[in-house]
């Protein structure tokens, strides 16, 4: 599968659990005729990111419909690539960030990827 296919399997299939996410698009913003890279966008960050809470067990107990507040908020975050699509440097940078910080990050390959952690 492509990375584009990839990504929109990975939305719908959130859309779909209800999961609390958004979009992360880093390609840029226009500026009267040119598009410029936006200059706020973090470097390396992944297609999707979102938040759940995790009860001790590690079991997802929340999603947006549900209320927070039992459990730990954990952010998450998504990134879609192909089969042989590799991370920059600048993404294995943020994931080794990511993940010290709490973060659960995920490199989705296959609609079985997410559906396995998610």
């Amino acid at each position: 599968m492509k990375e584009a296919e990839i990504l929109r399997y990975c939305l719908r299939y959130l859309k779909a659990k209800g999961y609390y996410f958004g979009r992360v698009n880093t390609g840029g913003i226009k500026r009267g005729n040119v598009w410029c890279k936006n200059p706020y966008t973090l470097k390396g960050i992944p297609d999707i990111v979102g938040a759940v809470n995790i009860d001790n067990y590690g079991g997802i107990i929340s999603t947006k419909h549900m209320p927070l507040g039992r459990g730990i908020t954990q952010m998450f975050g998504i990134e879609c690539k192909s089969s042989v699509g590799k991370q920059s440097g600048e993404q294995i940078e943020f994931q080794r960030w990511f993940e010290a910080s709490g973060g659960l990050y995920v490199i989705v390959r296959t609609p079985e990827d997410i559906e396995k952690v998610l």
